[in-house]
């Protein structure tokens, strides 16, 4: 998920002499490549959120919150009355870089990183072990045919400790299958996107319903 990604490298980023038009993309890289060995991966693809969401259409309100600071962070992590830089002007960058070192990266114009990494998993889950590079539960309904691998995950100690999340973990968590993943989001919604649950659903009601 190469949203992910650039958040992450965007969010600690700080400008030295050299500018955050070099910084960010090398940054993100060494992050991305840094994973592909953690997991032992021969193949990879970096996927970016489109332009043009479809989703949009279908629901107004569809990370509605999100829409005035859309990909706008603090780069240098200090209060100004300057506007937060858009971590997406960077993307050109990223491009460049990728293209230079030959790693894929995939930006469909109405689709999410999410809906390339669903597809990824439904086309090579029988020929490959998939692994999604992200931490989104969004991404919990592809469990049945591979993984996923959260770099930016902490010990008890705070410290980094990276981790899979797997088919039978997530199950245990909600107690449900992954195959009612997608119901189960569709019954409670999502805060986060700003899509309401159904009326007088909470996760317990959707869990007995489903179960």
């Amino acid at each position: 998920d190469g949203n992910w990604y650039l958040w992450r490298c965007a969010s600690t980023a700080v400008a030295t002499h050299r500018t955050l038009e070099e910084i960010i993309p090398y940054r993100l890289l060494s992050m991305i490549c840094k994973d592909a060995l953690a997991v032992k991966a021969d193949r990879a693809l970096v996927a970016f959120d489109g332009p043009k969401i479809f989703r949009h259409k279908v629901f107004k309100n569809y990370k509605g919150s999100r829409s005035e600071r859309r990909g706008a962070i603090d780069v240098d992590g200090e209060n100004s009355e300057s506007a937060p830089t858009n971590v997406y002007t960077f993307l050109p960058h990223v491009q460049a870089l990728f293209a230079t070192v030959g790693l894929p990266l995939f930006q469909p114009r109405h689709r999410e990183a999410d809906d390339v990494i669903r597809s990824v998993f439904s086309a090579y889950h029988n020929e490959h072990t998939v692994i999604g590079s992200t931490q989104d539960k969004d991404n919990y309904q592809s469990l049945d045919e591979g993984m996923l691998y959260d770099a930016s995950a902490k010990g008890p100690d705070g410290k980094p400790q990276p981790k899979f999340i797997k088919k039978e973990q997530v199950e245990r968590k909600f107690g449900i299958k992954i195959a009612q993943m997608v119901d189960y989001q569709t019954l409670i919604g999502d805060k986060g996107d700003d899509v309401p649950p159904i009326q007088g659903m909470t996760p317990a009601r959707a869990k007995k319903i489903l179960t």
